[in-house]
């Protein structure tokens, strides 16, 4: 046993901050209470991960990449157990995936290979942020993640509250912010958002949004990172452009991941950032993406080549689109949707009392929908509502600054069954009931 073993260490405060403990609860609150009916975490339905097939799509990436390369297959399989390119192997690969499913021509070296979307997000605050004079806007509620990363870097987030006023558009809130931010002799840098199934609302930009924000990125001479993570989910209607696939002008930056159209275990994205990069006013003559290598060198030199691999054979076997791939899962997803709406309304909407005090929303994709309460919910109620009812569900004011917000949940139906939709949310309403009566 150590003798250190009762040593005190000091740790920075950033850590104390409440953005800093959601990640780990999404991750890990489902074990606390194996018992309870879960709608907390953002996690694609069992039954399509499919980690027993990674040796199969490693092989078909050696094998293809023998092919092209000339190199044996030894070298290649060498290849995947020693260092290799900071920004990845397989920037071709993806590059064809998003000129095939997203209209994007992509440009091999624009990408950078991550351990999930998370590392990408770091990566790029830490590199284009000045902490003493640049300012982040972000839509409110939204990721956390995003929030966790700045903290982590000391760079400001400006959320984009609504303030009580449902009605103003992420894009007049922005303006408002960046005049706010201008007057106090800062820099807004750049504008986070997530166009499609936003989490935690599950809200999508129309077109005309999106064209709107590129303006107003133009004018105000600020960068938009593009969060993709959802938006290969939708259950109805027509599928729009990213933002990515609008840009003329290198105004997006877009931060995509692989952990649900493929499965989270592999933990890979990717940031594309076509853009040229400049340092100290001088043109490097390389992407944003490449300049961005010296900053991932030092936090985690490389994103592993042979989980790169195995999204890289992945890609080869789909002929570079997912969509015929993602169909079964989306068809599950929706039906999980379906499942978790019926399940509120013969809960809430059948009863008196509860119908005219609970309402919620009805996504067209992603996976989440959010619920209205009479009360404010945080964190005590969520523990109490697991704890003695055995349904666990999220608070959005893990995901917002906003009072506005203080009595939504955050519900997650990607992962449960039409039986356990319809019991979680039996168990949800007995807690609203019961939480009503205590109130009143």
């Amino acid at each position: 046993m150590s003798a250190n073993r009762g040593n005190i260490v000091g740790v920075t405060s950033k850590l104390a901050l409440p953005c800093m403990e959601v990640m780990n609860f999404l991750n890990e609150v489902s074990d606390r209470y194996r018992s309870a009916i879960s709608f907390a975490a953002g996690r694609p339905p069992d039954r399509f991960v499919s980690a027993e097939r990674c040796s199969q799509w490693i092989a078909r990436f050696v094998r293809e990449r023998t092919l092209s390369t000339g190199l044996s297959e030894e070298q290649v399989w060498q290849s995947l157990g020693q260092y290799g390119p900071t920004n990845g192997a397989i920037g071709d690969l993806i590059a064809l995936y998003l000129t095939r499913d997203e209209g994007i021509a992509a440009d091999p070296a624009a990408l950078m290979i991550t351990n999930g979307m998370q590392e990408a997000a770091l990566l790029l605050l830490l590199s284009i942020c000045d902490r003493d004079r640049d300012v982040v806007l972000s839509d409110d509620p939204t990721y956390v993640g995003l929030a966790g990363a700045a903290t982590l870097v000391d760079v400001a987030v400006r959320p984009l509250s609504r303030g009580g006023e449902a009605g103003r558009t992420l894009l007049e809130r922005a303006e408002r912010a960046l005049a706010s931010v201008e007057r106090e002799n800062r820099r807004v840098r750049a504008l986070y958002v997530i166009p499609d199934f936003s989490n935690p609302l599950g809200q999508t930009l129309a077109l005309e949004e999106r064209r709107a924000l590129l303006e107003f990125a133009r004018r105000a001479r600020l960068l938009l990172i593009e969060d993709t993570a959802y938006r290969t989910f939708r259950y109805e209607g027509e599928s729009l452009p990213t933002l990515k696939a609008l840009d003329r002008d290198g105004l997006v930056v877009q931060l995509g991941s692989f952990s649900k159209l493929f499965m989270p275990g592999p933990r890979v994205g990717y940031l594309y950032a076509d853009q040229r990069a400049h340092l100290n006013g001088a043109d490097t003559g390389r992407t944003l993406a490449e300049e961005l290598s010296k900053a991932k060198s030092f936090v985690s030199v490389l994103t592993s080549p042979l989980v790169q691999a195995t999204v890289g054979g992945f890609l080869m076997e789909q002929n570079f689109s997912v969509e015929a791939w993602n169909r079964p899962k989306i068809e599950a997803c929706r039906e999980n949707r379906d499942a978790l709406l019926e399940g509120l309304e013969q809960t809430m909407g059948r009863d008196p009392i509860l119908a005219e005090h609970v309402s919620w929303t009805r996504p067209e994709g992603g996976f989440f929908l959010t619920v209205n309460l009479p009360f404010a919910f945080a964190t005590d109620e969520m523990m109490r509502c697991a704890r003695d009812y055995g349904v666990i569900v999220c608070p959005m004011n893990y995901f917002s600054s906003d009072p506005a917000f203080d009595r939504c949940i955050r519900l997650s139906f990607s992962n449960v069954t039409r039986e356990r939709a319809h019991e979680g949310t039996a168990r949800l309403g007995r807690f609203i009931h019961d939480e009503m009566g205590r109130r009143a």
